[in-house]
């Protein structure tokens, strides 16, 4: 998964802008942690015809001077090593940080500026649910996830390796959509915020999700009154699941209990 990127090239208007100033066509990453990513590329024209130049950022009422090394002619890469810019993203009681990037010529000229955006690095706490079936709806809690970002759309969770669709939902949570065609048994959850840079819970308290799921339903006894238990046989480890309900038609019944741990089975009254 490519990481998001913000592309003005439409906008340079050739020959519009004046030679002695750069133009930015394309940041890539634009939302990014400083941790993961030391590197930010630049696309454009009329950069620095030297090995190095430089790059402003700019936040508010403070700029950092970064150092730009020339790739091509029409390339160059800003380097985010900065102790001061480190530091105060450190600091900072926010955990995104919106931000301008612009590139500065030989004389001085300064070109368009891109917006990037800078989190801190997340970490994963606890899920809403440890078990539970393909489809589910996981909610993942942690510290520094964005109440949003601009490109949403790279946001992701992985249940080992399998992708799965992803939406933030601010105070530190985001949901995740269990994928399909996964194995029964324990997946470890992870989460992207642009789609490349994964983050998980710190070890050993891995946040981990259990599959399971319902292959066979058999009725084993049916009163006069009308009552009845229900046999489940379910695919999974079900000494992991903690909330398992009965439900028939909409109507919820009370919890399920274990009858044949060896099967496994549960019961339904």
């Amino acid at each position: 998964m490519a990481y998001p990127s913000v592309d003005v090239r439409s906008l340079a208007g050739g020959g519009c802008q004046s030679e002695l100033a750069p133009v930015i066509f394309n940041v890539k990453p634009s939302q990014f942690s400083l941790e993961r990513t030391h590197d930010v590329s630049i696309a454009g024209s009329g950069f620095p015809t030297g090995r190095t130049g430089t790059c402003l950022l700019s936040a508010s009422e403070r700029n950092w001077t970064l150092t730009a090394t020339r790739e091509s002619d029409d390339s160059l890469t800003c380097d985010f090593r900065s102790e001061e810019l480190r530091g105060h993203v450190a600091s900072s009681t926010s955990n995104s940080f919106k931000m301008k990037l612009a590139v500065v010529s030989e004389l001085g000229h300064e070109s368009n500026e891109l917006a990037i955006t800078m989190y801190k690095p997340p970490q994963l706490l606890n899920i809403s649910v440890t078990s539970g079936q393909a489809g589910d709806n996981v909610v993942v809690s942690g510290i520094n996830i964005p109440d949003t970002l601009p490109d949403t759309s790279l946001v992701s969770c992985k249940f080992g390796e399998a992708d799965a669709e992803a939406e933030l939902l601010g105070a530190g949570q985001l949901s995740c959509l269990a994928p399909a065609q996964l194995q029964m048994k324990s997946y470890e959850v992870e989460i992207s915020l642009n789609g490349q840079d994964r983050y998980n819970a710190s070890w050993p308290n891995a946040v981990a999700f259990n599959y399971f799921g319902l292959t066979g339903i058999g009725q084993k006894f049916v009163s006069n009154q009308g009552g009845a238990t229900i046999a489940l046989t379910i695919d999974g480890d079900i000494g992991t699941l903690q909330q398992l309900r009965c439900v028939f038609g909409d109507e919820p019944l009370g919890p399920a209990s274990d009858v044949e741990r060896n099967g496994p089975k549960l019961s339904c009254d």
